[in-house]
């Protein structure tokens, strides 16, 4: 899974860059440490795995993030652009 390679490439090269959005620079440890922050954030609602949560961001990283975290939360996404 995605997720586990994100920590992986953390412990290895945690300064190495991951993301970059908007000209800001993420690095591996900082983009792993938002998706397992967002995982907590998730769990204190307790979402039953296969389940389907809505979530609304504000930019392409929380996406990114989000995304990622209900993944590995064994939730399902799915993306709606609003304008």
């Amino acid at each position: 899974m995605i997720v586990e390679r994100i920590h992986e490439w953390a412990r290895v090269q945690p300064a190495r860059a991951a993301v970059v959005h908007n000209g800001r620079v993420v690095a591996y440890d900082a983009f792993a440490h938002a998706i397992d922050q967002a995982r907590r954030c998730l769990r204190q609602f307790d979402p039953p795995a296969g389940a389907t949560a809505l979530v609304m961001v504000n930019n392409m990283f929380d996406a990114w993030v989000l995304n990622l975290a209900l993944r590995a939360e064994g939730l399902t996404t799915v993306a709606v652009q609003t304008l």
